[in-house]
């Protein structure tokens, strides 16, 4: 069962968007679905959010308490706007809708630490893959972190200390 945060603090908050959320979304970017129960658009939303969560997001939780990593104090939009502390921003409810979409395409694929980038030679006959040598393995999703991208930490944003 999805439990939505809403920004309020929700407890046992487990997601931040629902079925129907995440329904309109797919009507409105002419996404097909019609295939999957709501069971299973749920369920797919609960592993984006395994995926989501696992992100180094910026500003700082607002309670140490709560069930996810936002609401969030001291974060700025692209503009430069300090964001209301209960904000849950679009951009990252898109992320779990549209990670939630490529879930319900192949489950658990956001789990996945296979990726063509690195890939030297691939024989498809007999299935033989050689990689690079150091070469990433870790696949990217990138319009799930597209949406994500000015939320996170990453190594080219300055960090206050």
């Amino acid at each position: 069962m999805l439990v939505i945060e809403d920004g309020t603090l929700v407890t046992n908050s487990n997601s931040y968007v629902d079925v129907d959320d995440a329904k309109t979304y797919y009507d409105d970017l002419g996404y097909t679905y019609s295939s999957y129960l709501d069971s299973d658009i749920e369920a797919a939303i609960l592993r984006t959010m395994r995926y989501v969560e696992t992100r180094h997001f910026i500003g700082v939780r607002y309670t140490q308490d709560q069930s996810l990593s936002w609401p969030r104090s001291w974060v700025y939009d692209k503009s430069g706007y300090l964001l209301a502390v209960t904000t849950i921003p679009n951009a990252l409810k898109k992320a779990v809708m549209e990670g939630a979409f490529i879930e319900l395409g192949t489950s658990n694929s956001l789990q996945a630490t296979d990726t063509g980038g690195g890939v030297k030679r691939k024989k498809i006959d007999v299935l033989e893959t050689e990689w690079f040598e150091g070469a990433s393995q870790v696949t990217s999703y990138t319009v799930v972190d597209d949406y994500l991208d000015w939320l996170v930490v990453s190594s080219s944003k300055a960090v206050r200390t």
